[in-house]
């Protein structure tokens, strides 16, 4: 087969160009080779230590470049920085004082050396030697581009804060829902009253008492409690006396009527009225941040943008605010329906209580399978021994039949001979 080089060269005309012109304007000429000469020259000025040094570098990779860096702050531009890029910024590589201070004075050191050796040169020419044979490192040409920015830890903080706002309001938001959710749950499942029932009963034959009610810790100790002859558990008991009193299908879905519960006993109360605490600090400390750098900047544009941000977020906080405390006061009643009263309230820790709700009924659902399954075992199993004796049977009568019918026959047999005879 014919290729396209073959073709083309056999269909379309040689094209003709000036070659000495090409031959010219891609020369490589004597003063490119001196440049990158010198080039490969330059000193790079290092100060940092090496831990340091490579902690900074290392981070670059991560990052746009330095000369975008220093923008994308002034603008905040969520575009070229993300918030893994602000947090490490902010956290890890802000420049000390002493770091700036070390590199300006071995910068400026380094120029003096550097004039001192080309003493009778002219100026200007001395000053382009210096910048084409002195360089920063990299991590200290950062950190001096970084120090050059007004008010950098303030930028850095709000633009953070208003990066993060929105993913912890809706994190916070989903606890709330859920806890509200789960409180709901536990006052209106009526397979859990009926278990609280049936355990208090069960209770105070044991011990002996009238008691009307008792703290849901206790649930955390019906795997434990065992009898004397079979070692079986007093939730094993728990399970057969539920399924026949009340049915096999009536207190087998509890896990999944308080779905909710199971949420909450992932959810670190203290962390989410910490963070709540958090936001309103945060709030309050983003104004001072925005006042220090608008003292700097005249960009009115991003100052209206971040004031109006900063105020939506204020009145969020406070929406969060209300709801934590309307939900406190929800689990403080449910605690009261529940039977608790004055100490054991506010000593209730609201994530070890719907811990304990939420371990009883996975072990009670895991208890329940394995009864409903060894009772279905057993009634097959019953079931099978009714119909082999229902076989058996079968076979009795029909041998007795079958004899019947051989004694009847016989007779008749015996018969016809005396009738012959």
């Amino acid at each position: 087969m014919e290729s396209i080089w073959g073709r083309v060269a056999r269909e379309i005309p040689v094209v003709q160009f000036d070659k000495k012109f090409f031959l010219q304007l891609f020369e490589t000429k004597q003063a490119d080779i001196k440049v990158k000469k010198s080039e490969q020259s330059k000193k790079e000025l290092t100060i940092l230590d090496s831990k340091r040094s490579n902690t900074i570098n290392i981070a670059l990779t991560s990052l746009p470049p330095v000369s975008a860096i220093k923008a994308a702050i002034l603008k905040m531009d969520n575009n070229v920085i993300h918030k893994e890029g602000v947090e490490k910024i902010l956290n890890t590589l802000l420049p000390t004082e002493e770091e700036v201070t070390q590199i300006t004075e071995a910068q400026m050191a380094a120029c003096n050396n550097h004039m001192t050796n080309n003493n009778n040169n002219n100026y200007n020419n001395n000053n382009n030697s210096i910048n084409n044979s002195i360089t920063l490192g990299s991590a200290e040409n950062f950190l001096l581009t970084l120090s050059s920015i007004n008010e950098l830890k303030a930028r850095l903080t709000l633009w953070l804060f208003v990066i993060e706002f929105d993913a912890i309001e809706n994190e916070l938001l989903d606890s709330l829902c859920s806890t509200q959710q789960a409180i709901q749950q536990i006052r209106t499942s009526r397979s859990f009253k009926r278990i609280l029932l049936m355990l208090l009963s069960i209770g105070n034959c044991l011990n002996n008492n009238k008691s009307t009610g008792f703290t849901l810790d206790y649930l955390s100790k019906v795997t434990e409690v065992k009898d004397s002859e079979r070692k079986h558990s007093l939730l094993h008991h728990l399970v057969v006396m539920a399924a026949d009193h009340f049915g096999p299908n009536q207190v087998s879905d509890l896990f999944n009527e308080v779905e909710a519960v199971h949420r909450c006993a992932r959810i670190d109360y203290d962390e989410v009225k910490e963070k709540i605490e958090k936001l309103e600090r945060s709030c309050r400390g983003s104004w001072g941040h925005l006042r220090s750098i608008s003292m700097h900047d005249n960009d009115e544009a991003m100052k209206k943008r971040l004031s109006s941000r900063i105020a939506d977020f204020v009145e969020r906080t406070i929406v969060l605010k209300t709801i934590h405390k309307r939900l406190i006061n929800k689990f403080y009643q449910l605690l009261l329906y529940l039977g608790y009263h004055g100490k054991a309230i506010k000593n209730t820790n609201a994530t070890q209580f719907f811990k304990y709700i939420s371990d009883f009924c996975m072990e009670y659902k895991l208890l329940s399978a394995k009864y409903a399954k060894h009772k279905n075992k057993k009634e097959q199993q019953q079931q099978k021994l009714i119909r082999q004796q229902e076989q058996q049977l079968q076979q009795q009568l029909l041998l007795q039949q079958y004899n019947l019918a051989v004694s009847m026959a016989s007779k008749s047999e015996v018969r016809s001979k005396f009738f012959f005879v």
